[in-house]
């Protein structure tokens, strides 16, 4: 019996848990329940149900698991491939030997989109992570697929196919704003940004965007968002406190903003914090 394993299937896993691992260091915690508690423990046995912080050494440890864990996919592609760096559709995991379609693209692609997830997943300054960030993670919950084939298109942001032959504007335009806003914390408070569009999580802060704290400093307090949003459309939004407790503070003061028509695809807003600020608890 043949035993065969294809490139791009294997690096998909191990892009995935890269992309996992990018986002727990962006978003600053994890969060292990009943139905993933089994992965965990396939990797690191004393894994409980619970929410985990950065900066704590539990937290560490797990992210360090599955990295370890996502390395052993790549270091098996490597071992697989032959010295003059071919990488054909499949392999026999037994002899090694190269398999069917040969200098397969998709196999070439699928190395290059887990390199860039690796070093997201690495890259040890926040800001550095916002800017390499997978765009399709931007939201803390993952739009939910419709449970049967529908004709119509499903919820998320594209950018029109003009290369393709689409009209500019065809199929909505998004422009990409950079919120900046100067807000002094203590060590364990994080400020989010919400507001009244999806890209925003509606004014439920169950899906409100985590700010990067990568340019903070004593001299700037600064927080950083970095969001596509529907292009000339006037948005309203506030900045939030998640105290330490996991408590909540609202800013006093309700903002507007009209972001950039299609054509200006880059903006950066500049604010500061107005409303109560948080003491450790």
């Amino acid at each position: 019996m043949l035993t065969i394993t294809r490139y791009l299937c294997t690096l998909a896993v191990a892009e995935q848990l890269y992309d996992a691992i990018q986002q727990w260091r962006a978003r600053h915690n994890l969060f292990i329940t009943d139905v993933d508690l089994p992965f965990w423990h396939d990797i690191y046995p004393s894994a409980r149900v619970g929410q985990y912080n950065s900066g704590t050494r539990s937290f560490d440890a797990l992210v360090n698991a599955a990295m370890t864990y996502a390395d052993g996919f790549v270091n098996l592609v490597n071992s697989k491939i032959p010295a003059n760096g071919s990488i054909s559709e499949q392999f026999n995991r037994n002899t090694s030997e190269p398999l069917s379609a040969r200098d397969l693209t998709w196999s070439y692609a699928s190395y290059v989109t887990m390199h860039e997830a690796r070093k997201a997943a690495m890259t040890l300054t926040a800001a550095a992570r916002e800017r390499i960030q997978v765009a399709s993670w931007g939201s803390r919950q993952a739009n939910t697929p419709p449970s049967v084939c529908v004709g119509s298109s499903a919820q998320g942001n594209y950018s029109a196919a003009t290369g393709a032959g689409a009209s500019p504007g065809a199929g909505g335009c998004f422009s990409t704003v950079t919120f900046n806003v100067n807000a002094s914390t203590y060590f364990g408070e994080n400020i989010y940004m919400t507001g009244n569009v999806t890209e925003l999580g509606n004014w439920d802060l169950g899906n409100a965007l985590p700010g990067n704290p990568g340019g903070y400093t004593a001299q700037r307090p600064l927080w950083s968002f970095g969001v596509d949003l529907p292009a000339g459309e006037p948005i309203s939004y506030k900045y939030v406190r998640q105290e330490d407790n996991g408590s909540w503070l609202y800013e006093t003061l309700n903002r507007t903003y009209t972001v950039p028509v299609c054509g200006n695809p880059t903006a950066t807003v500049e604010d500061a914090w107005v409303g109560p600020t948080g003491t450790p608890s």
